[in-house]
């Protein structure tokens, strides 16, 4: 990715966590930006629509937010899509503002080819075996704490109006979505599904998490825009998830289809 773009490029940065990154994803081609380039490529749009990944393990959003001012805006972004919420709710509020600064591109797009291509492969395989091991033996996995979920949800809001607010300056859009997670909207778990539900004590996060669903209006009055995605499998019976948030390739696909459909009328406008 260079900084400077060509003048006929609108450039898209999707940012978030894990989910975003797509470590659950079989190729770069099938995470949530991969399938939205897709989406554009098949498109007819006079433009050349560059979708970025700019998703980074464990990152929320005082990550995700210095990132984008500190490192993104750089390259000359049209529109960021903002993909997350797990990591905000599931993190303690003394550590919201606890950040290791590293906001170099070259170097998150190196730490995510480290993790596709299972590298330092003897630690690795240590602790993946570890962690089947610890999560087998317990009942609940990761116990949810509650605690200053309000004040949390407040900075959450604050952090990507603020981004908003220098997209305004600098001329660019963004759009931030609430992703979903198991237990989230209306979708009939799996057996699969059901057995996450209880592992990572979602039975007390997802009553929480609407907190966060009701800071999207604010958030909307200056954004170009904000979405509610908890909901967006609720038509589909088969397992999508595997753990308490991490999806698949259909997975993916699911959310980048309704994603692209939000952001072509944007692109289309602005061009």
């Amino acid at each position: 990715v260079t900084k400077i773009k060509q003048d006929d490029t609108y450039r898209i940065f999707v940012v978030g966590g894990s989910t975003v990154m797509g470590n659950t994803a079989t190729s770069d081609e099938t995470t949530i930006p991969g399938w939205i380039q897709n989406f554009f490529n098949e498109s007819n749009l006079p433009v050349d629509v560059e979708v970025i990944n700019a998703g980074m393990g464990g990152g929320f959003s005082f990550t995700e937010m210095n990132y984008i001012k500190n490192e993104l805006i750089n390259y000359e972004p049209d529109l960021f899509i903002i993909y997350d919420g797990w990591n905000d709710i599931t993190r303690p509020y003394s550590v919201q503002n606890e950040d290791s600064g590293d906001y170099d591109l070259a170097t998150q797009l190196l730490r995510k080819f480290i993790v596709k291509n299972d590298f330092i492969q003897i630690p690795g395989l240590i602790f993946k075996h570890y962690n089947y091991y610890k999560y087998n033996m317990m009942d609940i996995y990761k116990h949810f704490n509650d605690e200053d979920v309000d004040k949390k949800a407040e900075l959450w809001k604050n952090r990507w109006i603020e981004t908003c607010e220098l997209g305004s300056v600098k001329d660019f859009d963004v759009i931030v979505i609430l992703q979903p997670l198991v237990g989230t909207g209306k979708k009939t778990l799996s057996a699969e599904e059901e057995v996450y539900y209880k592992k990572y004590d979602h039975k007390d996060l997802v009553p929480n998490y609407e907190k966060y669903a009701q800071q999207l209006d604010k958030i909307n009055e200056i954004c170009t825009k904000s979405i509610d995605m908890r909901n967006v499998f609720d038509e589909q019976k088969k397992t999508i998830f595997h753990d308490g948030g991490h999806v698949g390739d259909e997975g993916n696909y699911i959310v980048a289809k309704k994603l692209f459909g939000v952001v072509y009328p944007i692109v289309q406008k602005s061009i």
